[in-house]
């Protein structure tokens, strides 16, 4: 389910990520994945805005974004991961349906093109 798309400026975290400039354009996508027993995870995904252009709410509701970054003729290279905890704040509570405080894997991920340019930054819980 698609919680939130829009195009955003990249702030200094997200632009340093991703390699680009400081309020540079961004595909910032919320969604949350689940299965037949209910949501799994809880998904912000940053991609730049012109590798974005090819797939909006309708494509992101169907396939996860790496299947689309590749339909659109990026080939996928290496990714870089890191796996911490973190408690469920109110917001990503209601969207998991898990009470506050709730102990959760959070993952930061960063996606390269197989020219090794950063295409994806994930952040998961």
């Amino acid at each position: 389910k698609v919680l939130e798309l829009e195009t955003v400026k990249a702030s200094a975290a997200v632009a340093d990520a991703l390699e680009l400039a400081v309020g540079a354009p961004v595909q910032k996508a919320v969604r949350v994945r689940s299965t037949k027993h209910g949501p799994l995870s809880h998904i912000t995904t940053y991609v730049p805005a012109d590798l974005a252009a090819h797939f909006g709410r309708r494509e992101l509701g169907r396939e996860p974004i790496l299947v689309l970054l590749e339909k659109s003729g990026l080939r996928l290279g290496r990714a870089h991961q890191h796996i911490s905890a973190r408690l469920a704040d109110a917001t990503t509570a209601r969207a998991l349906d898990v009470p506050v405080g709730s102990a959760l894997l959070a993952v930061r991920r960063l996606v390269y093109d197989q020219h090794d340019k950063p295409i994806q930054w994930l952040h998961g819980l």
